[in-house]
Protein backbone atom coordinates (compact mmCIF):
# COMPACT_ATOMS: atom_id res chain seq x y z
CA UNK A 1 0.00 0.00 0.00
CA UNK A 2 1.19 3.49 -0.84
CA UNK A 3 2.17 5.50 2.29
CA UNK A 4 0.24 8.57 1.03
CA UNK A 5 -2.94 6.54 0.69
CA UNK A 6 -2.42 5.15 4.19
CA UNK A 7 -1.97 8.67 5.63
CA UNK A 8 -5.04 9.92 3.76
CA UNK A 9 -7.08 7.03 5.18
CA UNK A 10 -5.83 7.79 8.72
CA UNK A 11 -6.64 11.50 8.26
CA UNK A 12 -10.14 10.63 7.06
CA UNK A 13 -10.72 8.42 10.11
CA UNK A 14 -9.37 11.11 12.42
CA UNK A 15 -11.56 13.79 10.78
CA UNK A 16 -14.64 11.57 11.10
CA UNK A 17 -13.94 11.05 14.81
CA UNK A 18 -13.44 14.79 15.32
CA UNK A 19 -16.73 15.61 13.56
CA UNK A 20 -18.56 13.00 15.65
CA UNK A 21 -17.11 14.48 18.86
CA UNK A 22 -18.08 17.99 17.76
CA UNK A 23 -21.64 16.85 17.00
CA UNK A 24 -21.89 15.12 20.37
CA UNK A 25 -20.53 18.21 22.16
CA UNK A 26 -23.00 20.45 20.32
CA UNK A 27 -25.90 18.18 21.34
CA UNK A 28 -24.74 18.13 24.96
CA UNK A 29 -24.43 21.92 24.98
CA UNK A 30 -27.94 22.30 23.54
CA UNK A 31 -29.28 19.96 26.25
CA UNK A 32 -27.52 21.97 28.98
CA UNK A 33 -28.97 25.22 27.59
CA UNK A 34 -32.45 23.67 27.45
CA UNK A 35 -32.22 22.49 31.07
CA UNK A 36 -30.93 25.91 32.18
CA UNK A 37 -33.85 27.62 30.42
CA UNK A 38 -36.30 25.27 32.13
CA UNK A 39 -34.68 25.97 35.49
CA UNK A 40 -34.88 29.75 34.95
CA UNK A 41 -38.58 29.44 34.06
CA UNK A 42 -39.39 27.90 37.45
CA UNK A 43 -40.83 30.19 40.16
CA UNK A 44 -38.62 31.40 42.99
CA UNK A 45 -39.07 30.75 46.67
CA UNK A 46 -40.16 34.01 48.38
CA UNK A 47 -37.78 33.31 51.29
CA UNK A 48 -34.50 32.02 49.85
CA UNK A 49 -34.95 32.75 46.13
CA UNK A 50 -34.22 29.17 45.11
CA UNK A 51 -35.97 27.74 42.06
CA UNK A 52 -38.82 25.39 42.95
CA UNK A 53 -41.21 23.12 41.10
CA UNK A 54 -44.75 24.43 40.70
CA UNK A 55 -47.18 23.08 43.26
CA UNK A 56 -44.68 21.93 45.90
CA UNK A 57 -45.83 22.54 49.47
CA UNK A 58 -42.28 23.14 50.79
CA UNK A 59 -39.15 24.71 49.34
CA UNK A 60 -36.45 22.11 48.82
CA UNK A 61 -33.76 24.68 49.69
CA UNK A 62 -35.00 26.29 52.93
CA UNK A 63 -37.90 23.97 53.88
CA UNK A 64 -40.34 26.94 54.03
CA UNK A 65 -44.04 26.04 53.70
CA UNK A 66 -45.55 27.57 50.56
CA UNK A 67 -48.96 28.40 49.12
CA UNK A 68 -49.79 28.83 45.43
CA UNK A 69 -52.15 30.92 43.31
CA UNK A 70 -51.69 30.06 39.65
CA UNK A 71 -47.95 30.58 39.00
CA UNK A 72 -47.48 32.84 42.03
CA UNK A 73 -45.95 31.41 45.17
CA UNK A 74 -46.09 32.86 48.66
CA UNK A 75 -45.24 31.92 52.24
CA UNK A 76 -47.91 29.96 54.07
CA UNK A 77 -47.41 32.05 57.21
CA UNK A 78 -48.37 35.18 55.24
CA UNK A 79 -51.62 33.53 54.17
CA UNK A 80 -53.88 34.64 51.35
CA UNK A 81 -53.35 38.32 52.21
CA UNK A 82 -49.62 38.03 51.56
CA UNK A 83 -50.27 36.24 48.30
CA UNK A 84 -52.70 38.97 47.27
CA UNK A 85 -50.03 41.58 48.03
CA UNK A 86 -47.65 39.73 45.72
CA UNK A 87 -50.29 39.64 42.98
CA UNK A 88 -51.07 43.34 43.48
CA UNK A 89 -47.37 44.18 43.41
CA UNK A 90 -46.90 42.35 40.13
CA UNK A 91 -49.92 44.10 38.62
CA UNK A 92 -48.54 47.46 39.79
CA UNK A 93 -45.17 46.62 38.27
CA UNK A 94 -46.84 45.70 34.97
CA UNK A 95 -48.76 49.00 34.98
CA UNK A 96 -45.53 50.88 35.71
CA UNK A 97 -43.77 49.18 32.81
CA UNK A 98 -46.67 50.01 30.50
CA UNK A 99 -46.57 53.65 31.64
CA UNK A 100 -42.83 53.72 31.03
CA UNK A 101 -43.36 52.37 27.48
CA UNK A 102 -45.97 55.07 26.87
CA UNK A 103 -43.65 57.81 28.14
CA UNK A 104 -40.82 56.57 25.93
CA UNK A 105 -43.13 56.53 22.91
CA UNK A 106 -44.30 60.05 23.74
CA UNK A 107 -40.70 61.28 24.11
CA UNK A 108 -39.82 59.72 20.75
CA UNK A 109 -42.78 61.47 19.08
CA UNK A 110 -41.76 64.79 20.63
CA UNK A 111 -38.17 64.31 19.44
CA UNK A 112 -39.36 63.57 15.91
CA UNK A 113 -41.62 66.66 16.00
CA UNK A 114 -38.71 68.87 17.13
CA UNK A 115 -36.56 67.43 14.34
CA UNK A 116 -39.29 68.21 11.78
CA UNK A 117 -39.56 71.77 13.11
CA UNK A 118 -35.79 72.10 12.94
CA UNK A 119 -35.73 70.85 9.32
CA UNK A 120 -38.69 73.01 8.20
CA UNK A 121 -36.62 76.15 7.39
CA UNK A 122 -34.22 74.04 5.33
CA UNK A 123 -37.13 72.59 3.39
CA UNK A 124 -38.65 76.05 2.81
CA UNK A 125 -35.33 77.43 1.57
CA UNK A 126 -34.99 74.47 -0.78
CA UNK A 127 -38.46 75.11 -2.19
CA UNK A 128 -37.70 78.81 -2.72
CA UNK A 129 -34.43 78.02 -4.50
CA UNK A 130 -36.15 75.41 -6.65
CA UNK A 131 -38.86 77.84 -7.77
CA UNK A 132 -36.30 80.60 -8.44
CA UNK A 133 -34.30 78.24 -10.64
CA UNK A 134 -37.47 77.09 -12.40
CA UNK A 135 -38.51 80.72 -12.97
CA UNK A 136 -35.08 81.55 -14.40
CA UNK A 137 -35.27 78.63 -16.82
CA UNK A 138 -38.77 79.67 -17.90
CA UNK A 139 -37.59 83.28 -18.36
CA UNK A 140 -34.64 82.17 -20.46
CA UNK A 141 -36.86 80.02 -22.65
CA UNK A 142 -39.40 82.85 -23.03
CA UNK A 143 -36.77 85.48 -23.90
CA UNK A 144 -34.90 83.21 -26.31
CA UNK A 145 -37.94 81.93 -28.18
CA UNK A 146 -37.31 82.60 -31.83
CA UNK A 147 -33.63 83.55 -31.28
CA UNK A 148 -32.22 80.04 -31.47
CA UNK A 149 -29.53 81.05 -33.98
CA UNK A 150 -27.43 82.61 -31.16
CA UNK A 151 -24.71 80.58 -29.38
CA UNK A 152 -25.53 78.71 -26.13
CA UNK A 153 -23.89 81.13 -23.61
CA UNK A 154 -25.93 83.98 -25.00
CA UNK A 155 -29.10 81.89 -24.63
CA UNK A 156 -28.39 81.23 -20.97
CA UNK A 157 -27.93 84.92 -20.15
CA UNK A 158 -29.89 86.90 -22.73
CA UNK A 159 -30.04 90.23 -20.82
Amino acid sequence: MDPNQFLQGMNAISNAKTRAEQARTTEELAEINRREAEEQAKPQCPVCGGRIEKGFAKCKHCNEELIWADNIVGRKVDGAEGLQQIIDGRECLARGKERQRQLLAQQEEEREQRQKEKDAPKNALGCILYFLALGYVCLVIYKSWGKMDRPLPELLWPF
